[in-house]
Protein backbone atom coordinates (compact mmCIF):
# COMPACT_ATOMS: atom_id res chain seq x y z
CA UNK A 1 0.00 0.00 0.00
CA UNK A 2 1.26 3.49 -0.86
CA UNK A 3 1.02 5.87 2.04
CA UNK A 4 -1.02 9.03 1.80
CA UNK A 5 2.14 11.15 2.13
CA UNK A 6 3.75 9.42 -0.85
CA UNK A 7 0.66 10.12 -2.95
CA UNK A 8 0.94 13.83 -2.37
CA UNK A 9 2.98 15.96 -4.82
CA UNK A 10 6.18 17.54 -3.50
CA UNK A 11 5.76 20.88 -1.83
CA UNK A 12 7.30 23.96 -3.49
CA UNK A 13 9.99 24.12 -0.80
CA UNK A 14 11.37 20.65 -1.66
CA UNK A 15 12.60 21.54 -5.18
CA UNK A 16 14.11 24.71 -3.75
CA UNK A 17 15.96 22.71 -1.09
CA UNK A 18 17.24 20.25 -3.69
CA UNK A 19 18.32 23.10 -5.94
CA UNK A 20 20.15 24.80 -3.07
CA UNK A 21 21.89 21.56 -2.14
CA UNK A 22 22.94 20.98 -5.75
CA UNK A 23 24.22 24.54 -6.05
CA UNK A 24 26.17 24.12 -2.82
CA UNK A 25 27.85 20.94 -4.04
CA UNK A 26 28.73 22.62 -7.33
CA UNK A 27 30.21 25.60 -5.52
CA UNK A 28 32.39 23.36 -3.37
CA UNK A 29 33.48 21.44 -6.45
CA UNK A 30 34.39 24.71 -8.22
CA UNK A 31 36.41 25.94 -5.25
CA UNK A 32 38.36 22.70 -4.97
CA UNK A 33 39.00 22.56 -8.71
CA UNK A 34 40.00 26.22 -8.99
CA UNK A 35 42.45 25.86 -6.12
CA UNK A 36 44.02 22.72 -7.52
CA UNK A 37 44.15 23.81 -11.15
CA UNK A 38 46.68 26.52 -10.36
CA UNK A 39 49.43 24.04 -9.56
CA UNK A 40 51.35 21.93 -12.06
CA UNK A 41 54.73 20.28 -12.60
CA UNK A 42 56.27 23.65 -13.47
CA UNK A 43 55.76 24.89 -9.94
CA UNK A 44 58.05 22.15 -8.62
CA UNK A 45 60.96 23.73 -10.53
CA UNK A 46 60.43 27.25 -9.19
CA UNK A 47 61.72 26.66 -5.61
CA UNK A 48 64.88 25.08 -7.00
CA UNK A 49 65.61 28.03 -9.29
CA UNK A 50 64.95 30.54 -6.51
CA UNK A 51 67.18 28.52 -4.18
CA UNK A 52 70.01 28.71 -6.72
CA UNK A 53 69.68 32.49 -6.94
CA UNK A 54 69.64 32.77 -3.16
CA UNK A 55 72.68 30.51 -2.92
CA UNK A 56 74.49 32.77 -5.38
CA UNK A 57 73.69 35.77 -3.24
CA UNK A 58 74.85 34.12 -0.03
CA UNK A 59 78.09 32.85 -1.54
CA UNK A 60 79.58 36.37 -1.64
CA UNK A 61 81.51 37.93 1.26
CA UNK A 62 79.40 39.54 3.95
CA UNK A 63 81.08 42.94 3.63
CA UNK A 64 80.34 43.10 -0.12
CA UNK A 65 76.59 42.66 0.19
CA UNK A 66 74.47 45.60 -0.95
CA UNK A 67 70.73 46.26 -1.36
CA UNK A 68 71.31 46.92 -5.06
CA UNK A 69 72.75 43.43 -5.56
CA UNK A 70 69.64 41.97 -3.94
CA UNK A 71 67.39 44.10 -6.17
CA UNK A 72 69.25 43.08 -9.33
CA UNK A 73 68.75 39.41 -8.50
CA UNK A 74 65.08 39.94 -7.62
CA UNK A 75 64.52 41.72 -10.93
CA UNK A 76 66.14 38.84 -12.76
CA UNK A 77 63.40 36.26 -12.17
CA UNK A 78 60.46 37.40 -10.05
CA UNK A 79 58.70 39.50 -12.75
CA UNK A 80 59.19 36.87 -15.46
CA UNK A 81 57.69 34.29 -13.12
CA UNK A 82 54.30 36.00 -13.44
CA UNK A 83 54.28 35.39 -17.20
CA UNK A 84 55.24 31.74 -16.79
CA UNK A 85 52.49 31.15 -14.23
CA UNK A 86 49.69 32.75 -16.25
CA UNK A 87 50.77 30.91 -19.41
CA UNK A 88 50.27 27.61 -17.63
CA UNK A 89 47.14 28.53 -15.68
CA UNK A 90 45.10 30.22 -18.41
CA UNK A 91 45.27 27.24 -20.78
CA UNK A 92 44.40 24.49 -18.29
CA UNK A 93 40.97 23.93 -19.91
CA UNK A 94 42.69 22.88 -23.14
CA UNK A 95 45.25 20.59 -21.55
CA UNK A 96 42.70 18.91 -19.28
CA UNK A 97 39.84 19.02 -21.85
CA UNK A 98 37.42 20.54 -19.36
CA UNK A 99 36.35 23.53 -21.46
CA UNK A 100 32.90 22.11 -22.15
CA UNK A 101 32.17 21.72 -18.46
CA UNK A 102 33.68 25.04 -17.41
CA UNK A 103 31.81 27.10 -19.99
CA UNK A 104 28.44 25.78 -18.83
CA UNK A 105 28.96 27.18 -15.33
CA UNK A 106 27.45 30.51 -14.27
CA UNK A 107 29.48 33.45 -15.50
CA UNK A 108 30.93 31.63 -18.51
CA UNK A 109 34.28 32.86 -19.89
CA UNK A 110 34.28 36.06 -17.80
CA UNK A 111 34.11 34.19 -14.50
CA UNK A 112 36.71 31.72 -15.70
CA UNK A 113 39.06 34.54 -16.68
CA UNK A 114 38.70 36.32 -13.34
CA UNK A 115 39.38 33.10 -11.43
CA UNK A 116 42.47 32.31 -13.49
CA UNK A 117 43.93 35.82 -13.08
CA UNK A 118 43.16 35.81 -9.36
CA UNK A 119 44.73 32.39 -8.82
CA UNK A 120 47.85 33.44 -10.67
CA UNK A 121 48.11 36.69 -8.72
CA UNK A 122 47.81 34.92 -5.37
CA UNK A 123 50.36 32.26 -6.33
CA UNK A 124 52.82 34.87 -7.61
CA UNK A 125 52.46 36.94 -4.43
CA UNK A 126 53.07 33.87 -2.26
CA UNK A 127 56.20 32.83 -4.18
CA UNK A 128 57.59 36.36 -4.47
CA UNK A 129 56.85 37.11 -0.82
CA UNK A 130 58.55 33.92 0.36
CA UNK A 131 61.65 34.67 -1.70
CA UNK A 132 61.75 38.29 -0.50
CA UNK A 133 61.51 37.13 3.11
CA UNK A 134 64.36 34.66 2.55
CA UNK A 135 66.54 37.38 0.97
CA UNK A 136 65.85 39.70 3.89
CA UNK A 137 66.56 37.15 6.63
CA UNK A 138 69.51 35.34 5.06
CA UNK A 139 71.16 38.02 2.91
CA UNK A 140 70.32 41.48 4.25
CA UNK A 141 69.85 41.05 8.00
CA UNK A 142 73.26 39.41 8.68
CA UNK A 143 74.92 42.40 6.98
CA UNK A 144 72.64 44.83 8.84
CA UNK A 145 71.16 46.11 5.57
CA UNK A 146 67.63 47.18 4.79
CA UNK A 147 65.68 46.97 1.56
CA UNK A 148 63.34 49.83 0.61
CA UNK A 149 60.13 47.90 0.02
CA UNK A 150 58.55 50.74 -1.94
CA UNK A 151 61.42 50.48 -4.40
CA UNK A 152 60.90 46.71 -4.56
CA UNK A 153 57.25 47.16 -5.55
CA UNK A 154 58.10 49.78 -8.18
CA UNK A 155 60.90 47.60 -9.53
CA UNK A 156 58.98 44.31 -9.73
CA UNK A 157 55.34 45.31 -10.19
CA UNK A 158 55.26 46.89 -13.68
CA UNK A 159 57.44 44.25 -15.41
CA UNK A 160 55.46 41.50 -13.69
CA UNK A 161 52.26 42.99 -15.12
CA UNK A 162 53.88 43.26 -18.55
CA UNK A 163 55.01 39.62 -18.49
CA UNK A 164 51.54 38.59 -17.31
CA UNK A 165 49.91 40.31 -20.27
CA UNK A 166 52.51 38.92 -22.69
CA UNK A 167 52.15 35.34 -21.48
CA UNK A 168 48.36 35.63 -21.33
CA UNK A 169 47.92 36.93 -24.87
CA UNK A 170 50.56 34.62 -26.38
CA UNK A 171 49.00 31.53 -24.81
CA UNK A 172 45.58 32.43 -26.17
CA UNK A 173 46.89 33.10 -29.67
CA UNK A 174 48.90 29.87 -29.70
CA UNK A 175 46.05 28.01 -27.92
CA UNK A 176 48.60 26.27 -25.72
CA UNK A 177 50.69 27.15 -22.70
CA UNK A 178 53.89 26.62 -24.66
CA UNK A 179 53.15 29.77 -26.67
CA UNK A 180 53.07 31.93 -23.56
CA UNK A 181 56.07 30.20 -22.00
CA UNK A 182 58.17 30.74 -25.13
CA UNK A 183 57.05 34.36 -25.51
CA UNK A 184 57.84 35.16 -21.87
CA UNK A 185 61.19 33.38 -21.79
CA UNK A 186 62.07 34.65 -25.27
CA UNK A 187 61.42 38.29 -24.39
CA UNK A 188 63.41 37.92 -21.18
CA UNK A 189 66.34 36.30 -23.03
CA UNK A 190 66.20 38.91 -25.80
CA UNK A 191 66.35 41.69 -23.20
CA UNK A 192 69.25 39.96 -21.44
CA UNK A 193 71.28 39.51 -24.62
CA UNK A 194 70.57 42.94 -26.10
CA UNK A 195 70.84 44.79 -22.81
CA UNK A 196 67.52 46.46 -23.53
CA UNK A 197 68.85 48.17 -26.64
CA UNK A 198 65.98 47.00 -28.84
CA UNK A 199 63.20 46.84 -26.25
CA UNK A 200 63.05 50.59 -25.80
CA UNK A 201 60.93 51.68 -22.83
CA UNK A 202 59.68 48.13 -22.29
CA UNK A 203 62.91 47.26 -20.51
CA UNK A 204 62.41 44.57 -17.89
CA UNK A 205 66.02 44.34 -16.64
CA UNK A 206 66.74 48.00 -16.05
CA UNK A 207 68.93 47.66 -12.96
CA UNK A 208 71.15 45.16 -14.73
CA UNK A 209 71.48 47.25 -17.90
CA UNK A 210 70.37 50.88 -17.46
CA UNK A 211 69.37 52.77 -20.59
CA UNK A 212 70.64 56.23 -21.33
CA UNK A 213 67.68 57.15 -23.51
CA UNK A 214 65.05 56.14 -20.94
CA UNK A 215 64.85 56.85 -17.24
CA UNK A 216 63.90 54.18 -14.75
CA UNK A 217 60.62 55.95 -13.94
CA UNK A 218 59.68 56.19 -17.62
CA UNK A 219 60.19 52.48 -18.19
CA UNK A 220 57.93 51.67 -15.21
CA UNK A 221 55.08 53.67 -16.75
CA UNK A 222 55.57 52.14 -20.19
CA UNK A 223 55.63 48.62 -18.75
CA UNK A 224 52.51 49.34 -16.71
CA UNK A 225 50.58 50.66 -19.70
CA UNK A 226 51.89 47.91 -21.97
CA UNK A 227 50.88 45.22 -19.52
CA UNK A 228 47.37 46.63 -19.19
CA UNK A 229 46.96 46.81 -22.98
CA UNK A 230 48.13 43.22 -23.41
CA UNK A 231 45.73 42.06 -20.70
CA UNK A 232 42.89 43.99 -22.32
CA UNK A 233 43.60 42.42 -25.70
CA UNK A 234 43.75 38.96 -24.17
CA UNK A 235 40.53 39.56 -22.24
CA UNK A 236 38.70 40.50 -25.44
CA UNK A 237 39.88 37.29 -27.09
CA UNK A 238 39.06 35.21 -24.03
CA UNK A 239 35.63 36.81 -23.85
CA UNK A 240 34.75 35.42 -27.27
CA UNK A 241 34.01 32.21 -25.44
CA UNK A 242 33.98 28.77 -26.92
CA UNK A 243 35.58 29.68 -30.23
CA UNK A 244 38.84 30.50 -28.45
CA UNK A 245 38.69 28.38 -25.32
CA UNK A 246 37.77 25.09 -26.98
Amino acid sequence: MISEKARQPPTPSEPQQQSAATAGRRTILHIVYDAGVTFSWMHLVIPGVLALILWGLLSGPLDLRTPRTALVNLELLIPMLAGLLISDTITREWTEETAGWRLTQPGGPSRLLIIRLFNTLVLWIVIAGTFLAAVKMLYLDPAELTLPWQDVIILLGPPALFFTGLGFLSSLLARMSLGGLLATAGYWAFTWVSGGTYTGPFHVLYLREPLGAWTFEATRWWLLVGGLLLLAAGSLIFGKGERWIR
